[in-house]
């Protein structure tokens, strides 16, 4: 079954008409088969993308943090330090 995205790119080639960019949803984001349609005929397109999307580098390789923890194990940040010591109470009261 054809897609409805991939038969107006067709309807508008047809017309001899190629738009400058291609703008698109996240439905159309995660569509392989809409993007590489796009790329196979040389058009420039963005889409928006899923929250849950992550993007890297086609070489990337994943690294793990050092471990510089008891153990080995993975040293958790400390909180900033506060700049005023003193307790905070309602009304000055202590």
């Amino acid at each position: 079954m054809r897609q409805v995205q991939g038969l107006r790119a067709e309807e508008l080639a047809g017309w001899g008409l190629t738009p400058p960019v291609v703008v698109a949803d996240a439905g159309y984001g995660q569509s392989h088969p809409f993007r590489d349609g796009l790329r196979d005929r040389g058009q420039d397109y963005i889409t928006a993308v899923r929250g849950d999307t992550s993007a890297h580098p086609a070489d990337a390789v994943p690294s793990a943090p050092e471990r510089a923890g008891r153990n080995g194990a993975h040293r958790l940040p400390c909180p900033p330090a506060a700049s005023d010591s003193t307790p905070h109470t309602p009304n000055g009261v202590r």
